[in-house]
């Protein structure tokens, strides 16, 4: 079957046509008796109607089209409907028939329904029979002129059908593509929506499991030194009892910590954490949280030095920003040695803000790079004495991201410090950087 619609829409064409010719058979029935009954064969044309009402009707009712696929074929349609038009006009009068016109809309129908190669025969085919109908009834010579007349009209609507049945058929290439392609984004979306969910829950597993062994570990002690502190009450030992306070303190402030950084993380991956802009002074927010961490670098010796202008006004949240250095200047000072040096760098633009810390501490490899920015994954858990939570790069690359930003980190190699560059933008309206786009979407 040659057609120009798509699969969907061939059915409900066929109805369609199918009420129109019943509507034409009708109307063409409805002129001839009252008006030209007179005129050609009488008897001819009542068994024309007569077969042709009966077969649009049984079109209509029966719809043999959805059983018979030949009944929707262009070179079946075309050849039925030119055997009936060509019988009518024979018994209608031949050359005197005013139902010529039925070509016409034969053609309209042909080029509604096939492409435009079935249009272009079906054009010949109809100016074929009626040039030889004409002729056996021997009206073509007398009537020449006219009847070329008519074959032409014939023939500019065959063209204009054929423009048509293109147009059609591009239309619809152009919807199916566009389907497809559809389809296709959909389906995409849906195996990114899958891997994403499959990726969270994954995370979520490991988090809990990392959370509740990161969590038991300060519990040990907690419970120890309560047990030391109620001996030593009861022994009234004034040392013991400090010297536990103090571990306990310590482990609660841990506890603290982790817990928070634990919310964070959890606001993070849902997208609750909110990014809070307004105008801050960048040399403040970074003075501020470095001077925090002033009494550890000078417990190991270390140069703690800060390079940028004295005042720089720019749109960030100030206490996300704060958490972004804290994080970086607490690993600086816990990773590098004693007498070392660390170098925290600020400036920007009016588009971007930068803060950049350095070190010439024990620096890390490219696999433990990637390790670094993975809930509680740290790179040298074994070569410091006090790690930490293992959160604090993530957290704060996510906090860099949600301002539209980002977190690198690089180093030379092992033993030849560290090198990590922030970079908040001040013109993001989402609060969402790119690379933060890529793995949520």
């Amino acid at each position: 079957m040659v057609t120009g619609l798509p699969p969907d829409k061939t059915m409900s064409a066929e109805r369609d046509i199918a009420y129109v010719r019943l509507a034409v058979i009708l109307f063409n029935v409805a002129v001839y008796w009252p008006l030209l009954r007179d005129q050609g064969i009488a008897w001819l044309a009542m068994t024309v109607s007569i077969v042709a009402v009966t077969y649009a009707f049984y079109v209509v009712l029966a719809r043999p089209y959805l059983r018979y696929p030949i009944l929707r074929a262009a070179m079946f349609t075309a050849v039925t409907d030119a055997v009936l038009i060509t019988v009518w006009i024979f018994a209608t009068g031949g050359y005197d028939s005013p139902f010529h016109l039925l070509w016409f809309l034969s053609l309209l129908a042909v080029s509604f329904r096939y492409e435009y190669r079935a249009t272009m025969w079906a054009t010949a085919l109809y100016i074929g029979s009626y040039v030889a109908l004409l002729a056996a009834m021997g009206h073509l010579i007398p009537n020449a002129g006219d009847i070329l007349v008519r074959c032409v009209y014939i023939a500019l609507a065959g063209a204009l059908g054929v423009l048509m049945a293109q147009e059609s058929t591009r239309a619809f290439a152009s919807r199916d593509e566009l389907a497809h392609v559809v389809e296709a984004e959909r389906r995409e979306q849906q195996a990114r929506e899958v891997v994403r969910l499959r990726d969270l829950d994954r995370f979520k597993t490991e988090f809990l499991n990392a959370a509740a062994h990161e969590l038991n570990t300060p519990l040990t002690p907690l419970q120890l030194q309560l047990h030391i502190l109620q001996k030593a009450d009861e022994a009234g030992n004034p040392e013991a009892r400090k010297r536990a306070l103090g571990i306990i303190h310590r482990n609660v402030e841990r506890m603290a910590l982790l817990v928070q950084d634990m919310l964070d993380v959890a606001r993070l991956q849902s997208g609750r954490l909110a990014i809070q802009r307004q105008p801050a002074d960048l040399a403040t927010v970074v003075h501020d949280a470095v001077e925090t961490y002033r009494p550890p670098a000078d417990a190991k010796a270390i140069q703690l030095e800060i390079e940028g202008p004295e005042s720089l006004v720019v749109a960030i949240d100030p206490k996300r920003a704060s958490q972004i250095i804290y994080n970086l200047v607490s690993n600086a000072i816990k990773y590098t040695p004693r007498e070392g040096r660390v170098t925290v760098r600020y400036g920007g633009n009016e588009t971007e803000v930068h803060i950049e810390v350095q070190d010439n501490g024990l620096g890390f490899t490219p696999e433990q790079l990637e390790r670094m920015f993975v809930p509680f994954g740290q790179a040298h858990i074994n070569q410091v004495s006090a790690p930490g939570t293992g959160l604090g790069l993530f957290i704060s690359r996510g906090i860099a991201e949600r301002h539209g930003g980002r977190l690198e980190g690089k180093s030379p190699g092992p033993g030849q410090g560290a090198l990590f560059n922030c970079v908040l933008s001040q013109t993001s309206t989402d609060g969402v950087s790119p690379e933060l786009q890529a793995r949520t979407t």
